[in-house]
């Protein structure tokens, strides 16, 4: 495996990276595609598959995210000879919504997420994996989605890698009480597919960088241009209807973790403003098979914090997979 160090670019260097390497590498080796989901659902995908294909990776996204985000991310995969499956979820990037406002996330459940990565699996990556193992990287909301996943179909995934996986959502000090009234409420007034409590629209003139997500500037910035020039990219209010689903798909998750077999390598955040570290200790004492690695300092987007921080990130990382 090449020297993290020499993979990985810090900050002095990444704007030039992207740019030009990451850039070139998007435009010459990565696809992108659209299909059918099981409910007819469009959904839209990335992949590419390295020369020297050893193994393949289905990634599954954080809320409001896209591919953009993973950029530089699934160049480091493809450099190491892993071929990458990127979805976009529905209501994300250039996949189909089900509001009108293109910066408003909205699921009826998260059970279609799980069957939309199925989907994405029968129909788009099992015909390219060339009988080379299958692993599942997760960020987030993503994380949600993966245990879901693996719990439904335990035997598709070698590995799974669990970054900061929304087990179960920070409320900032609300009573869950309170939390599953305004839930009762929302469902009552029919407000589902309205902005959620402290929830509002996507600025492009407004800089939402934020230390308590992540550190590192040139990062953020990076995926933030994308946000701006492309309409696709700005998902950005959860719903009513996205909050319940979550509260719902993180009390179902953590009932089945026991079914999930699958080795797990998790990276929890000590510092997470976004999820609840807790709630990922206690899944993995129910899951039958997970390490974790925790940062005691850091925030919600590990691969976004300090440059150490990032170096021992994708060390493990890979060390896990390899």
């Amino acid at each position: 495996m090449t020297d993290i160090r020499e993979l990985v670019v810090n900050e002095d260097s990444y704007d030039e990276f992207m740019n030009t390497t990451v850039a070139k590498w998007l435009k010459e080796s990565v696809h992108h595609g659209t299909f059918k989901s099981f409910d007819g659902t469009e959904l839209s995908y990335f992949y590419a598959i390295p020369k020297n294909h050893k193994a393949n990776i289905q990634m599954l996204h954080g809320f409001c995210e896209g591919f953009p985000k993973y950029h530089e991310m699934a160049c480091y995969f493809y450099s190491q000879g892993y071929a990458f499956f990127f979805l976009e979820m529905r209501g994300h990037g250039y996949s189909q919504r089900f509001v009108d406002q293109n910066d408003y996330v909205y699921v009826d459940s998260y059970d279609q997420y799980v069957d939309d990565a199925k989907a994405f699996y029968d129909r788009i990556v099992r015909d390219k994996l060339y009988r080379k193992p299958l692993y599942l990287f997760s960020f987030s909301m993503g994380g949600a989605v993966s245990a879901l996943l693996m719990e439904k179909y335990p035997d598709i995934y070698a590995k799974a890698v669990m970054t900061s996986p929304m087990l179960q959502i920070q409320t900032g000090g609300i009573p869950w009480a309170v939390v599953h009234g305004v839930m009762f409420y929302a469902h009552r007034r029919r407000l589902m597919k309205t902005p959620g409590p402290g929830q509002h629209r996507f600025d492009a003139s407004h800089d939402e960088f934020n230390e308590q997500r992540a550190v590192s500037k040139c990062r953020y910035r990076y995926v933030r241009r994308h946000d701006v020039s492309d309409s696709h990219y700005q998902t950005f209010c959860a719903t009513y209807g996205w909050m319940d689903a979550s509260f719902k798909a993180d009390k179902k998750l953590m009932k089945h973790a026991s079914e999930i077999k699958t080795p797990v390598l998790l990276f929890q955040a000590g510092a997470d403003q976004a999820v609840e570290p807790k709630a990922q200790d206690e899944f993995a004492k129910k899951a039958q098979n997970v390490q974790i690695v925790r940062y005691p300092d850091s925030h919600h987007e590990i691969f976004s914090d300090k440059y150490d921080t990032i170096i021992d990130f994708y060390t493990r990382l890979f060390e896990f997979l390899d």
